[in-house]
């Protein structure tokens, strides 16, 4: 079973099976942490993007309820990992997902808290 739940999310960050757009979070002036909403729908992924220097601390977490089968990708860091991920940024443009572990029918809402130190 573990085999197959990282087959899938394998297939998540490689495919072309994520939404086109893939919005960039702003936080406001002078904040080091946001909150974007989001929908994940049949089969798809949410992408979002953002700017950080080399070496901050970078924090994305899951808020869904429940969080059911919804798992967060940092691309070129964690793959398919729930609720909560804690890393050193490189300098750049970084990217997230948020998909469904499993095969799912419908759209699930989440918020994804970013803070960035």
């Amino acid at each position: 079973m573990l085999k197959f739940v990282g087959l899938l999310c394998a297939g998540m960050i490689a495919t072309g099976a994520y939404a086109q757009s893939c919005p960039e979070i702003r936080f406001a002036p002078g904040a080091s942490s946001g909150v974007v909403s989001g929908n994940v729908v049949e089969d798809g992924v949410a992408c979002f993007r953002f700017g950080a220097g080399a070496g901050q601390t970078a924090t994305a977490r899951i808020i869904a309820e429940p969080i059911g089968d919804l798992c967060l990708v940092v691309i070129g860091e964690v793959d398919c990992l729930q609720s909560e991920y804690t890393w050193k940024t490189q300098r750049g443009t970084q990217e997230l997902r948020v998909g469904h572990m499993y095969r799912s029918v419908g759209t699930t809402p989440f918020k994804l808290e970013l803070s960035i130190r």
